[in-house]
């Protein structure tokens, strides 16, 4: 059991890891007063704003991406807050498009093969933490 918790397997993420712990940082990092009803509601907003975005989306399109697309984001917006988690949603998917197309183009891949989502909602989360106010202004 434990094994589940810490390797989904390939093409999935743990929930535990993923969306109670990083609930958890995002609510701590925010805990300082003296703002916490703040802080707590734009953790709450992104998680919620970040996992619906891609919960729709894995409602709407099934198959596509997947529910541990929708917790990666839900934690995202728990740890980086509301706007930044759109900034990180919308840089995943415009890098993921641009790298894909280029597998595609290069035959690396087909447009029928699956491309992880997550390295690339990753490394948006990443360019939103350490440049996300940048494209918020």
């Amino acid at each position: 059991m434990v094994q589940y918790f810490l390797d989904g397997g390939p093409f999935m993420y743990p929930i535990l890891i993923v969306f109670i712990i990083g609930l958890l940082f995002g609510l701590l990092q925010y805990s300082w007063p003296p703002s916490f009803t703040f802080w707590a509601a734009e953790t709450l907003a992104g998680t919620l704003v970040g996992g619906g975005i891609l919960l729709l989306i894995a409602l709407a399109y099934p198959g596509g991406t997947g529910f541990g697309d929708v917790k990666l984001a839900a934690m995202l917006g728990a740890f980086l807050g509301l706007k930044a988690v759109i900034v990180a949603i919308f840089g995943a998917y415009i890098l993921g498009s641009v790298i894909s197309l280029t597998l595609i183009a290069m035959k690396i891949k087909s447009r029928k093969d699956a491309i992880p989502f997550g390295p690339f909602l990753s490394l948006g989360g990443l360019i939103a933490f350490f440049w996300g106010e940048l494209f918020v202004n």
